[in-house]
């Protein structure tokens, strides 16, 4: 297969390396990758009459054009990557699959929204080709190579099932990947509360400000969803699609329909 591995991380991150270099023993990898890590940008895009830039570099050199893996550093957000790969670098041939990770970190419940890693996805999926979001728990000062290697296996194991399962338009598959794991659950998505993030601090003129921090996000979330499974040990696979309308909230919307906002006609 046609492979493109899309990394919120930079060429030097320990697990695109692993990945990287794994899956192109049997397929044809082609990586793109930020110049600087970018983990919260979601699907957002740079603004325009700000350039983009992208570096060519040979990541790896094989015996053989085969093994050879060429990797595209961008200045600029993760979607941006992913867009410009599909509709312009890779126009001509795009890939089969683009797996966007492995990162340092995983994207669960609502808050795949702010995730760098789901924005790249969800612009895959906007061109139509198949994608596989994939996370391993976040660890200050990066994963061990025994963490990394269980979910590089895993991903070199299922990816052409995973890339073959025909997802309709606009669906991709998110994947979070505990230390050990027990087994493999398909899930949906789950909810953490919302607290606050940040430390509020002073500057030395006397002036406020904030500063985002680590912090651990936890919910009601039942059995079955994403976030029970992972904590449970278990490899959470939840296919997503962008189509965010509230289907209970339109029904009911539509029943208030001859009566709504009739004051504001």
């Amino acid at each position: 297969m046609n492979i493109l591995i899309a990394n919120v991380g930079n060429v030097r991150s320990n697990e695109l390396k692993a990945l990287a270099l794994a899956l192109n023993k049997k397929h044809k990898v082609t990586i793109a990758c930020m110049a600087v890590e970018d983990n919260y940008r979601g699907q957002a895009f740079s603004y325009c009459g700000k350039p983009v830039r992208v570096n060519n570099i040979l990541y790896h050199k094989g015996k053989t054009k085969l093994e050879t893996i060429m990797a595209y550093e961008f200045h600029a957000n993760p979607a941006d990557a992913v867009s410009i790969m599909l509709g312009e670098i890779m126009g001509n041939k795009r890939p089969d699959v683009v797996i966007c990770g492995i990162n340092n970190g995983v994207h669960m419940g609502q808050d795949i929204f702010s995730s760098s890693n789901i924005g790249m996805a969800m612009e895959s999926a906007y061109f139509g080709v198949p994608a596989i979001a994939v996370g391993i728990e976040n660890v200050v000062g990066g994963n061990k190579d025994e963490d990394i290697a269980t979910a590089v296996k895993f991903i070199q194991k299922n990816i052409e099932k995973l890339s073959a399962l025909k997802l309709p338009k606009h669906t991709f598959t998110n994947i979070n990947i505990p230390k050990n794991p027990k087994g493999v659950k398909i899930t949906r998505l789950g909810w953490v509360n919302a607290i606050s993030q940040y430390d509020k601090a002073t500057d030395h003129k006397g002036g406020e400000y904030f500063w985002k921090k680590n912090v651990e996000r936890k919910g009601e979330s039942p059995e079955g969803t994403d976030i029970y499974e992972f904590e449970s040990d278990q490899i959470s696979i939840t296919p997503v699609d962008y189509n965010a309308t509230s289907h209970e909230e339109l029904k009911r919307y539509m029943r208030l329909q001859p009566n709504l906002f009739r004051e504001e006609m």
